[in-house]
């Protein structure tokens, strides 16, 4: 039998081709991570001067040929009524002060929600649905709309009944209304009550 002398030449190469690949795939995430917890950090003193969310929303008015308009103000957390910081925390992630940014028990609940075919329920944290917004765009949501918008009050003064209002239509700020919210309105209330605020 005779031996084909590219064959031993190919295989180093190979070998060398796939380790270079995983390298440079390897420095690729890891430059990502490091841009993306950079930006984070950033975000502590600067607002940021664009989010994935704000890309996307104008990408589908340039698509639809319509105007687009970013209707949002920075406001310190300062600014903001303790009503509504503690309605957004009751309706979108009861649990902020017990986990470090991963809700692990509520995204196990979720995952079997979903495998048992049961109701489709988020197990996100306000952490991160933070970076989706920031880096990935929203798929189904657009900006959410402030007290500003719905109650011509600055988020300071909003009161605890609006600020309950309004953190529930933060999952489908398309389709509800606060005005409409008051059975779910009622309940971020309840949680509130139980946490004590």
């Amino acid at each position: 039998m005779i031996e084909n002398p590219d064959s031993h030449r190919k295989t180093p190469l190979r070998k060398a081709s796939l380790r270079s690949f995983v390298r440079c795939l390897l420095i690729g995430v890891t430059l990502l991570w490091s841009l993306a917890t950079l930006i984070l950090v950033a975000a502590r003193w600067i607002d940021p001067p664009t989010t994935a969310v704000h890309m996307e929303r104008h990408l589908q008015a340039w698509i639809h040929r319509r105007p687009y308009h970013e209707r949002y103000q920075f406001v310190p957390l300062s600014q903001v009524s303790p009503d509504l910081q503690h309605a957004v925390i009751a309706a979108e992630d009861a649990r902020f002060y017990q986990h470090h940014g991963f809700d692990w028990h509520a995204m196990q609940i979720a995952a079997e929600d979903d495998m048992d075919g049961g109701r489709i329920r988020g197990g996100s944290t306000i952490t991160q649905q933070l970076v989706k917004n920031l880096f990935f765009g929203t798929g189904r949501s657009v900006l959410r709309k402030g007290a500003g918008y719905y109650y011509r009050t600055s988020a300071r003064n909003i009161d605890r009944q609006q600020s309950a209002q309004l953190a529930a239509i933060l999952p489908l700020p398309l389709k509800r209304r606060p005005d409409h919210m008051q059975h779910y309105s009622g309940l971020i209330l309840e949680r509130m009550r139980q946490v004590g605020w």
